[in-house]
């Protein structure tokens, strides 16, 4: 992921604290995808960090920082939208258990109710606490279930090069690999072209560790019979010191 530091307010940019592009494609925004070069994630540097000591003025309004603004765009960049739905109360962000607002958050006024919903049986007020709300980042603390839903079927999907892909890994031997069944309902099949297997682990999208197999040999089957169906990740360590990564689906 490309994260850029800099001074907007050169180029005329005077009340950006930062911005994002989105991945292509998702229900919950607009079409269009953008240039590979300017993918990524813009951040006002005085806004980047939270050993910022100082509100920051920007744009006529003082803004605290404690290191949410990279938060928020990251955000943006993994598929979430202003919590608001940047409308009014019949705009959504697309997410089913983030509570309607009239418009963005204020300071930190626990107390505001803008908009009439219903979330499984409850009326909710504004969720201020949200990242992706403009609430002061002293009242900033979490993403809803749905949320992290949305950002992790973007990973494995829009934005997956994020989680395949090493490009600052050290040049090494370049390891060839065979894994099959692919999709796979309980076995897979680990055959080295070249090298020696010394580990073996599989992690789901979350980045947990959920099986380690350690041995030497060019070739394993593991057992996945006790994982569910979805997405996963093998990594694949050699004796020299190689690693591979490659992704799998558990049917």
């Amino acid at each position: 992921m490309n994260i850029w530091v800099g001074n907007m307010e050169i180029l005329g940019f005077t009340s950006l604290l930062g911005y994002a592009t989105p991945p292509a494609n998702l229900p919950n925004w607009p079409g269009g995808a953008t240039a590979g070069m300017s993918d990524g994630v813009v951040i006002q540097y005085q806004a980047f960090g939270s050993n910022n000591p100082n509100d920051l003025l920007l744009g006529g309004g003082s803004h605290d920082v404690l290191g949410r603004t990279l938060t928020h765009q990251v955000g943006h960049y993994l598929g979430l939208r202003h919590i608001w739905g940047d409308g009014d109360c019949t705009n959504q962000d697309g997410i089913d258990d983030t509570p309607n607002a009239l418009e963005q958050s204020v300071g930190c006024d626990t107390t505001a109710n803008t908009c009439t919903d219903n979330i499984q049986g409850f009326y909710l007020p504004d969720m201020l606490e949200n990242y992706m709300d403009y609430s002061n980042e002293t009242c900033q603390n979490s993403f809803t279930k749905g949320q992290v839903e949305l950002m992790h079927g973007v990973l494995e999907n829009q934005r997956y090069d994020l989680v395949y892909n090493n490009p600052a890994s050290i040049e090494k031997e370049e390891l060839f690999a065979s894994i099959f069944p692919n999709p796979t309902a309980n076995k897979l099949n680990i055959q080295l072209d070249n090298g020696m297997i010394n580990k073996v682990e599989v992690y789901n999208t979350f980045g947990q560790s959920l099986l380690t197999s350690i041995q030497k040999s060019i070739s394993t089957q593991l057992d996945l019979s006790t994982l569910n169906k979805g997405v996963y990740f093998v990594r694949i360590s050699t004796t020299s010191g190689n690693v591979l990564v490659e992704r799998f689906v558990k049917e």
